[in-house]
């Protein structure tokens, strides 16, 4: 067996050998694929933060088309509403034309009467005329 000094020794020695291997060479490749991984992270991250924006855009772009559409349809609606004013307002004029021409039936009617007892009148008198 090997003295306790020298077995203390030869354990530094190996800790020491792995310690620098770590640091040279084999810790090298571990950091460098630390450094490819978190650059990957990184460009992942840009990616994912590129397609947000986008995202964002396209929702804005979408507010403004549901926007539009919404003042469309309320001028559509604004349309249909003069429309039905219009319809209701050219009611009104047929009702009182209707009206007017009732009036004026009448008033022939009455003219038509005060001009029967004046025409019998002149018949009368013709014809006493004629007989004489």
């Amino acid at each position: 067996m090997l003295p306790a000094r020298l077995w203390l020794a030869l354990m530094v020695f190996i800790t020491a050998s792995a310690v620098w291997l770590h640091a040279t060479g084999a810790g090298a490749a571990t950091v460098e694929e630390l450094r490819q991984e978190l650059e990957a992270k990184k460009e992942k991250l840009q990616d994912v933060e590129a397609k947000i924006k986008k995202f964002k855009e396209d929702i804005q772009v979408k507010k403004r088309e549901a926007r539009s559409l919404q003042d469309q349809l309320a001028i559509i609606e604004d349309n249909i509403e003069a429309l039905g004013l219009s319809i209701a307002q050219t009611e009104a004029e047929i009702a009182a034309t209707s009206a007017e021409i009732s009036t004026v039936e009448s008033e022939i009617v009455v003219k038509e009467a005060e001009i029967v007892h004046p025409k019998e009148s002149l018949a009368h008198y013709l014809r006493s005329l004629y007989t004489l």
